[in-house]
């Protein structure tokens, strides 16, 4: 309606919009989910295990986000008893339920040695990461870690050199594992438990949706006119 009166008035039948206000509704529209591409993905990822401690702690964050598509607030609760082998558990919800979260090998990899870096600045707490005076990081710390990370890698998601969204830079981890997770051939239901959703119904809303680069994939393989060449 908003479009059709804007047009009216470009062809003079009316002189001012009456819906000047109105916004989009959200009824019968989904807003596509951004992802990261596989080149910001390698962007992001450092191969130099001789980093500051800081600089380590940010690499094994993101690589767990990445691995396991934890929320924000579950990662910044994660203490190092939840660390078992190639899992790790992950307390959520009302009465804090667990649920188990696998990461691969390579993960596991970079988190040992950053809990080998990490002894000497270790106190009190047990939260698994903390500044080098030994305090736990907090959500403001982590976003700007994040925020950091994602501009040195070029990710363009930013307006007017902001991030859209208070903490849009830690759920696009989320959404990223997520989309992936489904390309690759896994199971809803699974994906599901990984998650922490309590209906199968939320996951497949939210992220049986193929990426851009997935899509234009899928394309070029199944496209009727592929085999046909050219004339």
């Amino acid at each position: 309606m908003k479009s059709y009166f804007t047009w009216l008035i470009m062809q003079g039948k009316i002189s001012s919009n009456p819906l000047p206000n109105m916004k989009n509704g959200r009824n019968g529209y989904k807003k596509l989910i951004k992802v990261l591409s596989d080149d910001q993905i390698s962007k992001l990822l450092s191969k130099d295990e001789k980093l500051s401690f800081r600089d380590l702690c940010k690499e094994v964050i993101i690589r767990i986000f990445l691995a396991t598509g934890i929320r924000k607030q579950e990662l910044l609760d994660l203490e190092i008893s939840d660390v078992q082998d190639e899992e790790l558990t992950i307390r959520h919800g009302k009465g804090d339920r667990e649920r188990i979260v696998r990461f691969d090998k390579s993960t596991k990899e970079w988190l040992n040695l950053y809990l080998n870096r990490q002894k000497p600045f270790r106190k009190t707490s047990m939260n698994l990461f903390i500044h080098e005076s030994g305090k736990p990081i907090d959500e403001e710390c982590l976003r700007y870690m994040i925020d950091v990370k994602l501009k040195k890698a070029g990710v363009k998601y930013v307006k007017d050199g902001k991030f859209y969204g208070k903490g849009i830079g830690c759920h696009i981890f989320r959404h990223s594992f997520s989309t992936r997770f489904l390309e690759n051939g896994g199971d809803v239901k699974v994906l599901q438990e990984l998650l922490g959703h309590a209906d199968a119904g939320t996951t497949l809303n939210f992220y049986a949706h193929p990426s851009r680069e997935y899509k234009k994939s899928e394309y070029r393989k199944a496209n009727p006119l592929r085999k046909l060449g050219r004339k």
